[in-house]
């Protein structure tokens, strides 16, 4: 019964979801050294991943992980640009300062990128293909995620 409950509740979650192969909406966000990141400026070279996270959530912290070393073993061949709900900078500052992410970390300060892909769960990630169109929606984090984005690069 909590089974279906919970399947249930996630669908009805999921409704207002951005779906696989829509394009995905370009965004030009902040880095903390103040240089914008733009998506499309990295379409048409490389598939780009984009997570959404906030440094309070432990499943985020478990996805940035997963997605750092993604990005440690297939630095070549993909872009990862994490998009951050923290409200405020010196929150994030001391969590990325202690996490050393290998990738762009930008922020959403008025959340107008999660708006716009619709994010409602975090952490949120979105697998897009060089095409810019979204190959996969991955919603939370298990080692479940991790494996089906090495298994999308690896295709």
């Amino acid at each position: 019964m909590k089974r279906i409950l919970f399947i249930l509740i996630l669908a009805c979650s999921l409704a207002g979801v951005v779906l696989a192969e829509e394009l995905a909406a370009n965004f030009s966000l902040p880095a903390l050294d103040g240089k914008k990141v733009t998506l499309n400026d990295f379409l048409g070279k490389k598939p780009v991943i984009v997570t959404f996270f906030a440094s309070w959530s432990d499943p985020c912290k478990k996805a940035l992980k997963g997605l750092q070393e993604i990005q440690i073993s297939h630095e070549a061949t993909v872009k990862i640009i994490a998009v951050s709900y923290d409200k405020k900078a010196k929150e994030l500052k001391e969590f990325l300062a202690a996490a050393d992410l290998p990738f762009a970390v930008v922020s959403d300060k008025k959340l107008s990128t999660a708006d716009d892909y619709k994010i409602l769960v975090l952490p949120t990630t979105y697998c897009i293909n060089r095409d810019g169109k979204i190959d996969k929606v991955l919603v939370d984090y298990d080692a479940n995620v991790k494996n089906s984005i090495i298994e999308w690069l690896n295709r």
